[in-house]
């Protein structure tokens, strides 16, 4: 029995020296796998921050150009504002000379009369039957239109608004 432990100890030593061969190559490549793990690591982070920042200025730009168009808007919108402004004053300054010409041209008045009470003429209250009637006309259409164009702006101020409130909480895009 101690010849075979004699004859087998060259053996055994060379697969014990194989083995432990075997053992520091797996160790070594352990260490090198793990390694190349933090190295793969740190790159997907790196091309992660790449990424974000190049999403970044897209953004960026986009709200650059959504800022110039906003500000061509808003100048377009303050000439067409300026051009109602002119309009709504040359009515006010012409309506009531308009109003008084027109009225006075009627042939409601009778201007060659001699007496003041033959001046305003037996048909004067048509004027008076037509206009009212249609100038309240005029004005229940005018308020009527106001609401419905108010109550369609606010529908459009509530989704944007929800738009708005579902793009902060869930970071959901407008579309």
């Amino acid at each position: 029995m101690i010849s075979d432990l004699q004859s087998m100890s060259p053996n055994l030593r060379k697969s014990s020296n194989q083995l432990t061969g075997h053992v520091n190559f797996l160790i070594s490549s352990r260490k090198n796998l793990f390694l190349r793990l933090q190295n793969l690591q740190r790159r997907s982070q790196t091309q992660l921050a790449f990424t974000y920042n190049i999403l970044a200025q897209r953004d960026n730009k986009l709200n650059i150009e959504v800022a110039r168009d906003s500000k061509v808007i808003a100048l377009a919108s303050s000439r067409d504002s300026s051009a109602m402004k002119t309009v709504a004053i040359l009515t006010i300054a012409f309506l009531p000379g308009t109003f008084v010409a027109s009225f006075f041209a009627m042939p409601l008045f009778n201007w060659q009369a001699n007496s003041s009470g033959e001046i305003i003429g037996p048909h004067f209250w048509v004027y008076w039957v037509f206009a009212i009637p249609l100038t309240g006309l005029v004005l229940g259409i005018w308020g009527v239109w106001i609401r419905l164009i108010l109550r369609k702006h606010g529908k459009e101020d509530q989704e944007v608004r929800e738009r708005s409130l579902r793009t902060l909480l869930y970071g959901k895009g407008i579309a």
